[in-house]
């Protein structure tokens, strides 16, 4: 996440939710405090705003050429999304 803005750039995008610097470089972002959040307005609006800041962090598959799928390893979208 370094190299797509840091926890600044990311943060800027999500007023409101907590990031965290993690020891290993990562982020930790806190879109509620609670482990099960209640099903509302807020919480959604708030779950689609970190989706939308952390998409350019995830590749497509079905977008990238084929000779290079290897290299995607874990990270990547088997298809392009359907959010908004």
């Amino acid at each position: 996440m370094r190299k797509a803005g840091g926890a600044q750039a990311i943060g800027a995008g999500l007023p409101g939710i907590r990031i965290e610097v993690l020891h290993d470089g990562g982020l930790l972002v806190v879109a509620t405090e609670s482990p099960l959040p209640e099903d509302s307005e807020e919480n959604r609006q708030r779950f689609l705003a970190v989706y939308r800041v952390l998409q350019p962090a995830f590749l497509s598959r079905a977008e990238m050429a084929a000779n290079k799928r290897a290299l995607l390893g874990h990270f990547y979208r088997e298809h392009s999304s359907v959010l908004p």
